[in-house]
């Protein structure tokens, strides 16, 4: 009857020890070795204050993220802006450029009309007025009729 007592009461005192263990009660203070390494088969999981922590820190992350995004989204904005004035300016002066040529052409067409012109009317002057009266054949046949 004592051993049957005897076991009893071990059997008791095991039951209590598992059920006020620290692996069912998951004591915060026994779960770290000598290393700080967490005993795995002593935890269970993270308490709530963890779990909040953690959770702010992803929104932190989120909102830090989302920063970046936004800062990212108004560079491209501003440089599809510069972009595009760039371009815009660049238009802007070739338009320019083939203006200037145009006109450069135009005065260089009216100087050459100019050129040509006067050059006509040194022609005509030359052939009109200067040697209007053409040689005959009778002023080309006084020359070496006589031996010297």
């Amino acid at each position: 009857h004592e051993q049957k007592t005897r076991q009893t009461e071990e059997q008791l005192a095991e039951i209590a020890n598992t059920a006020f263990s620290d692996m069912l009660t998951e004591n915060s203070k026994n779960l770290l070795d000598a290393r700080s390494h967490i005993i795995v088969d002593r935890w269970k999981g993270m308490s709530q204050d963890q779990l909040d922590d953690i959770r702010h820190q992803q929104l932190t992350q989120i909102a830090e993220r989302q920063k970046i995004k936004n800062a990212e989204k108004c560079f491209d904005e501003t440089w599809k802006q510069y972009s595009n004035a760039i371009a815009k300016q660049a238009i802007i002066i070739e338009q320019q450029i083939e203006d200037d040529k145009r006109q450069y052409n135009h005065c260089l067409a009216n100087e050459n009309k100019n050129l040509a012109k006067i050059q006509r009317e040194r022609e005509d002057y030359l052939n009109k007025i200067l040697y209007r009266s053409a040689p005959t054949a009778t002023f080309y046949q006084q020359f070496n009729t006589t031996s010297r």
